[in-house]
């Protein structure tokens, strides 16, 4: 359906946010949640309205657009195929802070269609410029411009495949993918808890890997992202800090684990699986056997009480209790074998919170924050509060909320923690005592998510 019936404007991405007034130039730090929105105003030829997307062109009938299946001579083309503009006309309708809102006519050739989206308007090193920086369908557009140019219309340059590899290119589509990934997580979870959240990070950010001043790298563009807005938004920064130790006593997969850590996991995943022991890695094969089908990873954590007592916990990844399905549970959620007690954490946890930004009620720690996205403003997935990882930090961040009452913790996963659970786990480590968290998993490549 269309936005407006006076002007024809249509969304490409689902539900519209709502976008500053025309004219409006803020300046200063600001949220825009509207920036992912792509809304397009069809060209009307000889009665069909028209217009182009991902190298197709598309018709408007009755408020829904399809393929446009005419043949090309009706709407004045030589052929269907059209390629998209290297060089475009841009007005910028607002501006808040570093995110403009800017209108395009005719992003491909021959077809004057009319396409809103959101750019970023980030500072040179030199601040006679700016850049003006977004993207088109997929590909990225850029123009290097003077400051105080206040032009009514601008042109952009679209971008090589090799210019977004290196140079300011580079810098420019790191910050655009980190604003989709900012913006995004406050259309979907508010801004109260986003803020709650970086609130949370900028106390572990650093001590868990992050850089103090993650600009300061940057060659070409300034910008003033916070140490935990880059934990948060930026995908590299998640990356680093997943791969470093930083935040925990031990960070390692289980081969090359101390020989005590490689000992309990087989013990340990043995009893899951009434073994007497199973390796970590032939952990996973047991799984499949158990859930035939599914793509699922298993995670336990043996805590040890500051009493000696040693419980653990055990957590098969997905927002259901696939759990109960192991062997050690078959007889009920709850086990004690010798002096160490069992637990299914999807049972005792009465439930999965389905989101992807999860804080404990007091807003003390994270038990799940999203992983990064520059994909649609309508979507965030997978749900990162059902990672086993997560869902673990959250049962024992809750049934142990002093710091006192645990001595140590080993978390052993059979799949490498992804960014998002890695954060999680490395966040409890620093609030609970670094020194006292070991974190081991199977030897694989790290997944996107767990």
């Amino acid at each position: 359906m269309p936005l407006d019936q006076t002007c024809n404007i249509h969304s490409l991405t689902g539900e519209v946010a709502k976008r500053p007034a025309l004219g409006t130039d803020i300046g200063g730090k600001s949220w825009a949640p509207w920036f992912a929105d792509v809304l397009v105003e069809p060209v009307s030829i000889r009665g069909h309205e028209v217009f182009y997307k991902q190298g197709k062109i598309y018709e408007v009938k009755n408020g829904k657009y399809a393929p446009y299946k005419g043949k090309p001579e009706w709407i004045g083309l030589s052929k269907k195929t059209v390629k998209p503009k290297s060089i475009v006309d841009v007005t910028i309708e607002f501006q808040t802070g570093i995110y403009a809102g800017i209108k395009i006519t005719g992003i491909a050739e021959d077809i004057n269609d009319i396409r809103r989206v959101g750019a970023i308007m980030v500072p040179d090193l030199n601040p006679d410029f700016n850049y003006i920086f977004a993207k088109l369908d997929d590909k990225y557009y850029v123009l290097r411009n003077l400051a105080k140019n206040k032009s009514e219309t601008l042109k952009l340059r679209q971008l090589e495949s090799s210019e977004l590899a290196e140079g300011y290119g580079e810098e420019l589509k790191r910050i655009y993918e980190g604003s989709l990934n900012a913006n995004n997580t406050v259309r979907l979870h508010g801004e109260e808890l986003v803020n709650q959240a970086l609130e949370r990070l900028e106390k572990v950010s650093i001590p868990i890997g992050t850089t103090a001043n993650p600009p300061r790298n940057m060659d070409w563009a300034q910008v003033d992202t916070s140490p935990a807005e880059a934990l948060m938004f930026d995908q590299r920064t998640r990356l680093l800090v997943c791969e470093m130790p930083a935040g925990t006593a031990l960070w390692s997969p289980v081969h090359l684990s101390p020989q005590n850590i490689q000992n309990k996991t087989t013990s340990i995943f043995g009893d899951i699986f009434k073994k007497r022991e199973l390796s970590i890695e032939h952990a996973m094969g047991e799984l499949k056997k158990t859930l035939p089908g599914s793509q699922k990873n298993i995670a336990f954590a043996e805590v040890t009480l500051t009493s000696g007592r040693v419980e653990i916990y055990v957590s098969v990844s997905g927002i259901n209790d696939y759990t109960r399905h192991l062997p050690v549970f078959r007889e009920g959620n709850q086990l004690q074998i010798g002096d160490v007690t069992y637990y299914n954490v999807d049972a005792l946890k009465g439930g999965t919170d389905p989101t992807s930004l999860l804080l404990t009620k007091e807003g003390e720690s994270l038990l799940a924050i999203p992983h990064p996205t520059a994909g649609s403003s309508q979507t965030m997935n997978p749900i990162t509060s059902g990672d086993s990882e997560s869902k673990l930090i959250s049962y024992i961040s809750e049934k142990y909320p002093d710091n006192g009452d645990i001595r140590s913790i080993t978390i052993a996963t059979t799949l490498p923690p992804c960014d998002s659970c890695a954060i999680v786990m490395k966040e409890f480590g620093h609030l609970r005592g670094a020194d006292a968290l070991n974190v081991t998993w199977g030897k694989r490549k790290r997944p996107t998510n767990s």
